[in-house]
């Protein structure tokens, strides 16, 4: 077996750990304590001419805003410009910033929180496919007419619970009067 010189220097399991406690920016505390303080930080670095063209060219790519704004908290705690806790909170603020920049240039813009009507047609189409493959492999040409309907009859027909932990239906006799 031969090695790759490259595989030698790849870290050791449990080397982070040999380090003196806080040499990394996120072992330190943030210096940036409140969320007013961040919202600030924020507003200044997004405003910035080179940083807003980047993130508008970004946002008509079609990258989500709520992505890129997770990347920014992300890396701002990876810094130890803030902790995780104010990066959340301040989440909503900059994603406002980011869409109301987008429209004031007239850039089209994806949240990311919004449902794909486009996903949702796409697994109705997938699924009403398969069951069609399947009706045709079975023998049988119709397809159901919805498939809510044909959930309901499947729960109206009552099958006997079968298993270890199943109770036994009760059994009727004479003494019932049946």
């Amino acid at each position: 077996m031969k090695t790759n010189r490259r595989d030698l220097n790849a870290p050791i399991p449990g080397m982070s750990l040999t380090t003196e406690p806080g040499n990394r920016p996120w072992e330190k505390p943030p210096r940036i304590t409140s969320v007013d303080e961040a919202i600030d930080f924020y507003v200044e670095k997004l405003t910035d001419p080179k940083t807003s063209s980047m993130i508008m060219d970004k946002v008509e790519d079609g990258m989500p805003i709520t992505l890129m704004v997770d990347m920014f908290q992300t890396g701002a705690v990876a810094k130890g410009i803030h902790s995780i806790d104010v990066g959340v909170l301040i989440a909503p603020v900059a994603i406002e910033l980011i869409k109301a920049m987008a429209e004031d240039m007239d850039v089209e813009y994806t949240i990311g929180t919004e449902a794909d009507a486009r996903t949702d047609s796409r697994d109705e189409d997938i699924t009403s496919d398969v069951v069609r493959k399947l009706l045709s492999d079975s023998g049988e040409d119709e397809m159901p007419m919805d498939m809510e309907e044909e959930e309901q009859q499947e729960t109206d027909i009552a099958e006997p619970k079968r298993g270890l932990m199943a109770r036994a239906e009760p059994m009727e006799t004479e003494e019932d009067g049946v």
